[in-house]
């Protein structure tokens, strides 16, 4: 709270607004108060209107009618630059690339309705004319007050018909889709929109002007062009040149042949040599999880297969019917990074081998798949000594459900809405008692008990004795807390000065708490200071209430309270100022202050009327701290004995230890395999060299077959290591699907700007340079400058002679009286904007609105000029006053000279 004895106090409570322009400086030293000083400039002689370039292109609306007493067209043409970069204009020199040019359309969205909601038109169509032309150039960044530009009369050259009227906006559609060739090649095409309804004829509720919003308003406003094509363009979806038709296992024994036929899935192709006892489809929908499956002993290629060429599978495939033509040839490949082979892992006794080899034996004492110890990398249950999760715990050490039923019970201790709850746990998540969590919650705003604090029946009961937890009758100073009374305690002290006070004098007005205070009740008590000025609130103009000794109902007054001082650190109380202070403050302060953690019935276990069940419990045997969860096995949790692999010997044959080297290709070291669409005999391919591999894979023979367009495909292995299972996938160039495909282009949906518009008319010259006027549509401004006509100093003058002075917010301000008379002003109002230079750059620096009713523009001025005594804007050489064009532009606003600027300041 500020102080009485601040100049502040004065600048939010001070004395006057003064409603004259009285030029003399003059001075008030209000009791306890600082000298400050008002001063008044008017308007000086270099304040004058300006008719510069009207600039138009630049303005948030567009105008078709009579606005005031001009007639006003619209010209819209799109932005060449940005439309150039449009597929439209790429392809339309390529006729081939492009289809279906069409519902190629403007909209423009009207500022007023345009018809009702029963279709009755505010438009006189018969006055609506809307064409094309490319006769004249312009630009959005022309001047239309020149007199070339003005002498243009924008003749139409091609009338449009298709138009169309909704309640907001008006739709234009270009028939004939050569246009846009026009608009794409240069930027002399444009569109005209001319409304000229007679005014002596015009219907009551028929509008004399349309206004539409701008390319310079917001993106969902701004005038649109759309239009629908086809373009011919390569899909990101390539087509496959093959379909797969069948697949059939070569080998005698139990192994079957699989393959993701499916051509939307992406393991398409892919296929699986296995020998297991699940029931899989020959065609698959999608890839498969080998490791997953149950495998039969025999594995797909035994011992008496090892070291000779073996077919594996044969695969039909035919040419795809929706590309036949555009095949000739193509190649096909197995893919290299697809080939997966596991080794035998059963050794002729039907055990399974230790393929890591790091099973714990006599001969192998440092295995450590079942030496029964606990080594890294073997998965564990992190449930601590007693082996059980939290939720299964009874309290005695014990687990309720069997560890090999962690994962199957129907045994529920977790709460839900659906789920009951079985009798015999103890677990609780949602109990409110013993969670170490206040749990209370006052009573609803409005009601009896709604104050801050606890009261019966809202909960855990807490005390509010601050944040060191220690009511004052056991406090001793220094934050420190006895447990018993301090024998020393004086009633009504604060040992800890903790004590939370933010009106030590107990006066600040409070309806309901405290209506007796003085405080901020907004009426004067004897005590308070005042402003013994007068009624006027002008001290230089004697009254009869002006320095009469006694408080007058409308002179100003700080409303402190009797004691004549604002609430704060000055004010005397039974407890000091102190804001921060936590006890008694109507608010809990985190786990400092004492609370019954008994639970949302504050009744505590073994109580008559207690509810048992709302006991908190998360861990009924005690263990979490140090055992269960922390992440670390501990001695007792059940641990799986696999080794530091965590792979148990039945599933390390999936282990990258497991694996065996497959090569692929053919007899020239190739993967790589042409098939010619026309070709009558079959092709083969010899073995390819093992090299270092433990198999080769290749194609050994294409085979065209009697049906239409379809190949035979064989595979084969060669050997000299046993195989248990075997998969890859095939690959090969497909097909870019090229297709003409529909497109839609809206300009809306792009940041950036394809509309160019401007409104055309003309201007009114402007004759009386001294007479302040604003107007946007013709372009007027006004520049203005100050001074005080008594003392002959400048505004420019009193910046330099008041370095640093101290204005007053509320009574520094600049008055523009309006002639009211020769004014007009749009129902919506308008906005003037105030710019200044800083540093070297004029920039606007204060926006105000201005309303049809506005006897008088008042602009606050003190930040503004702060700015410029404090240095921080340098170089002031008057302001300039705008309208701009985001509101009705040919509002005309005509300014008094009576104008002044107000500074009231500290001195």
């Amino acid at each position: 709270m500020i102080k009485p004895n601040k100049v502040g106090i004065f600048f939010i409570g001070l004395f006057i607004l003064i409603t004259g322009c009285e030029n003399d400086p003059l001075e008030l030293t209000p009791s306890n108060g600082q000298t400050l000083t008002r001063t008044v400039f008017t308007l000086g002689t270099e304040s004058e209107a300006l008719q510069d370039s009207v600039i138009i292109g630049s303005s948030k609306r567009l105008y078709a009618g009579h606005a005031e007493d001009i007639l006003s067209t619209i010209l819209l043409s799109l932005d060449y630059n940005n439309i150039q970069e449009h597929p439209i204009c790429l392809y339309l020199y390529e006729p081939d690339s492009l289809q279906n040019i069409e519902n190629i359309q403007f909209e423009f969205k009207s500022l007023h309705p345009l018809m009702d909601s029963d279709s009755n038109l505010f438009v006189d169509t018969a006055a609506l004319t809307i064409g094309l032309s490319s006769a004249e150039s312009w630009n959005e960044e022309v001047n239309i007050y020149t007199p070339e530009f003005l002498q243009i009369e924008w003749n139409i050259e091609t009338v449009l018909d298709s138009i169309n009227i909704t309640e907001n906006s008006l739709q234009i559609t270009i028939v004939d889709p050569l246009k846009l060739s026009e608009w794409c090649s240069s930027q002399s095409q444009y569109l005209i929109i001319k409304y000229e309804p007679e005014l002596n004829t015009l219907l009551e509720n028929e509008l004399k002007l349309l206004e539409f919003y701008s390319s310079e308003f917001t993106i969902n406003h701004r005038p649109q062009i759309s239009f629908d094509y086809s373009e011919l363009k390569a899909t990101s979806k390539s087509i496959n040149k093959f379909l797969i038709k069948d697949i059939t296992s070569e080998l005698e024994e139990e192994p079957s042949a699989h393959i993701v036929s499916n051509i939307e899935s992406e393991s398409w192709s892919r296929i699986y040599l296995l020998n297991v006892d699940d029931d899989l489809e020959t065609n698959l929908d999608s890839s498969i999880v080998t490791y997953d499956l149950s495998y039969n002993e025999t594995p797909i290629i035994d011992s008496e297969m090892l070291n000779q060429e073996v077919d594996i599978l044969k695969l039909t495939i035919e040419l795809n019917d929706e590309i036949i033509d555009s095949i000739d040839t193509f190649g096909l490949s197995i893919l290299d990074d697809s080939v997966i082979a596991y080794s035998k892992s059963i050794n002729l006794s039907g055990d399974y081998i230790d393929l890591s080899g790091d099973n714990y034996s006599s001969a192998n004492i440092l295995g450590t798949e079942g030496n029964s110890m606990f080594d890294q990398g073997e998965e564990f249950l992190d449930f601590g000594f007693d082996q059980c999760p939290d939720e299964y715990e009874d309290g005695n050490d014990n687990c309720l459900v069997l560890l090999t039923e962690f994962d199957s019970t129907q045994f529920n201790c977790v709460a839900s809405d659906d789920i009951e709850v079985d009798m015999n746990c103890i677990y609780n998540t949602v109990g409110t008692e013993g969670n170490d969590v206040l749990d209370w919650e006052d009573a609803v705003e409005g009601e009896e008990n709604s104050n801050g604090i606890w009261d019966d029946g809202e909960g855990e009961k807490w005390e509010d004795v601050g944040n060191d937890g220690c009511a004052d009758e056991f406090e001793v100073g220094d934050e420190a807390c006895s447990e018993t009374q301090n024998v020393d305690y004086v009633e009504g002290s604060d040992p800890n000065g903790d004590n939370y006070n933010i009106d030590p004098a107990e006066d600040d007005y409070d309806e309901l708490e405290n209506p007796t205070g003085t405080e901020n009740n907004g009426i004067w008590e004897e005590g308070e200071p005042f402003f013994d000025i007068g009624c006027d609130g002008i001290p230089q103009i004697i009254d009869e209430f002006q320095n009469n000794g006694i408080y007058d109902d409308c002179e100003p007054f700080n409303d402190t309270g009797i004691d004549g001082i604002y609430t704060g650190l000055d004010e005397d109380g039974l407890y000091p100022y102190n804001p921060l202070g936590t006890e008694g403050n109507l608010s809990y302060d985190g786990g400092s202050e004492p609370f019954n953690d008994f639970g949302v019935d504050n009744i505590e276990d073994g109580i008559d009327g207690d509810n048992p069940s709302d006991n908190f419990n998360i861990d009924p045997n005690g263990d979490n701290e140090i055992e269960d969860g922390n992440d670390i096995y501990d001695e007792g949790e059940h641990f799986d004995d696999y080794g530091s692999d965590g792979v148990i010997n039945t599933d390390e044959v999936f282990s990258e230890s497991n694996f065996l080297n497959v090569g692929t290709g053919n007899d020239e070291g190739l993967n790589d395999y042409t098939i010619d669409k026309d070709m009558v005999v079959a092709n083969p391919y010899p073995i390819p060299d093992l090299s270092t591999n433990d198999i080769m894979l290749w194609i050994s023979k294409i085979n065209p077959t009697v049906g239409a367009n379809q190949f035979e495909l064989t595979f084969s292995v060669y050997a000299v290591k046993e195989v248990k299972s075997l998969s890859f996938s095939l690959t090969h160039t497909k097909s870019d699907h090229v297709e003409f495909v529909s497109e839609s282009f809206s300009s809306n949906d792009y940041t950036a700007k394809f509309v160019d518009d401007i409104s055309v008319y003309g201007i009114n010259d402007f004759e009386n340079e001294t007479q302040l006027s604003l107007n946007y549509g013709h372009g007027i401004t006004s520049k203005i400058d100050f001074i005080n006509s008594e003392t002959n100093i400048s505004l420019s003058d009193f910046i330099d002679d008041n370095r640093n002075a101290l204005l007053s917010n509320a009574y520094t301000q600049l008055v523009l009286p309006i002639d009211e008379e020769n004014s007009i002003i749009d129902e919506f109002g308008a906005n003037l904007i105030l710019s200044g230079i800083v540093f070297e750059e004029l920039q606007p620096l204060i926006s105000i609105n201005i309303s049809q009713n506005d006897e008088r523009i008042i602009i606050p001025m003190s930040t503004l000029l702060q700015k410029y005594l404090n240095g921080q804007y340098l170089n002031y050489n008057g302001f300039e006053l705008t309208l701009d064009g985001t509101k009705y532009n040919f509002s005309n606003i005509v300014l008094q000279n009576s104008a002044y600027l107000e500074i009231v300041h500290s001195k």
